[in-house]
Parts: C-alpha cells; sequence; structure tokens
C-alpha cells in the first residue's frame, strides 16, 4: 500500500468515525423528541441527520479521487452544490409560504456548514499530519 492509499484510507477512517457521533447524536435526540412527541424537534434532528448523511454519500464519491487534494476539491464542490440546492429551496419555500419546508432546508443548510465542513476538514488534516496541536500557554 501507497503513502497516497493509507492517507486516503485514514482520511475515510478519520471522516467516518467524526460523522458518527454527531449521527449518533442527533439519533438520541431525535429519538427523544419523538418519546415526547415534539414535532418541531424530531423533525430538526431527522434534517440534520439527513443531511450528514448526505455528506457521507458526499464523500463516498469523493473518495473516490486519487490524491487528497483531488478528494478534498471533491468534496467541497459536492458540499457546495448541495448548500446552492438549499439556498435555492430556502428561497422558494419563503415564496410560497411553505414554514416547514423553509425550516427544514435552513436546517439542511447550516448543518451543510461548518459541521459537515468542519468535521472533514478536521478529518483531512488528521490523515495528512497537518494538525495543528492547541498550544497551552
Amino acid at each position: 500500500m501507497t503513502t497516497i492509499e493509507k492517507r486516503l484510507e485514514q482520511l475515510e477512517e478519520y471522516f467516518l468515525y467524526h460523522t458518527s457521533f454527531f449521527l449518533k447524536d442527533a439519533r438520541n435526540k431525535l429519538e427523544l423528541a419523538q418519546a415526547l412527541q415534539d414535532t418541531d424537534a424530531a423533525m430538526k434532528e431527522q434534517s440534520k441527520l439527513e443531511t450528514m448523511n448526505a455528506a457521507r454519500e458526499m464523500f463516498d464519491v469523493a473518495k473516490q479521487e486519487k490524491t487528497l487534494e483531488a478528494v478534498k476539491g471533491k468534496y467541497h464542490e459536492l458540499l457546495e452544490t448541495y448548500r446552492q440546492e438549499r439556498q435555492l429551496e430556502i428561497e422558494a419555500a419563503r415564496a410560497s409560504g411553505d414554514k416547514e419546508v423553509l425550516v427544514r432546508a435552513y436546517i439542511q443548510l447550516t448543518v451543510a456548514g461548518p459541521p459537515a465542513h468542519g468535521l472533514f476538514y478536521a478529518a483531512y488534516k488528521k490523515a495528512t499530519g497537518t494538525f495543528d496541536k492547541v498550544n497551552h500557554e
């Protein structure tokens, strides 16, 4: 196994590991919301789950690239396309007055930002060995 293949494998391992915590938390909150019959909270958590699962699917497509830089570029491209689609949904929902679609799309847009982006870049930095350690003074 080459160094590049090993790093690509590490990137996938780290990304799946980090996103699994997000997914587990959202599943737990969804179950709680359902038990409490809080439909708004349940919709929020379901939207978060859908988005992070979509991010994992985007990663599955991106990981077919041959280098870490290419994977990073493809993932960013796919995530940006997803975000643009959610933005269009938000605009359409506002125009039609569909509050449920508006809220769902806004939550998905939000999760496709720092959470999906940040978890990937944390995994990328770990895989490339550029993850800066926090300096404690």
